[in-house]
């Protein structure tokens, strides 16, 4: 239950594919909310690491901050994980705060 309630945010590449590859799969399924760091969700978005349902099969909403990105880049990489969101039926919600 504490997966399923808990919002997950990383600010470092660094500190979020570690704690991927140290949960159970039972973890994994039970997230339903994540604020991946910005470089994971570029290369999500970019195709170098698997789609956010891939990873955590229940997802139901993902946050994304955008930063101080170029915004030509970023709008290429939330176009492809909405897409992907609207197929998979997770909300994504776009942040336009500061790094």
């Amino acid at each position: 239950m504490v997966y399923s309630l808990n919002i997950f945010a990383f600010v470092a590449i660094e500190d979020f594919e570690p704690w991927i590859e140290n949960r159970l799969p039972a973890q994994m399924q039970a997230i339903t909310t994540l604020q991946p760091d910005p470089l994971y969700t570029a290369y999500v978005g970019d195709g170098m690491r698997p789609k956010f349902t891939t990873t955590f099969p229940n997802l139901k909403r993902l946050y994304i901050n955008q930063g101080g990105r170029r915004r030509v880049f970023w709008d290429e990489v939330v176009a492809v994980i909405v897409k992907d969101g609207e197929k998979e039926g997770f909300e994504v919600v776009i942040e336009y705060g500061e790094d």
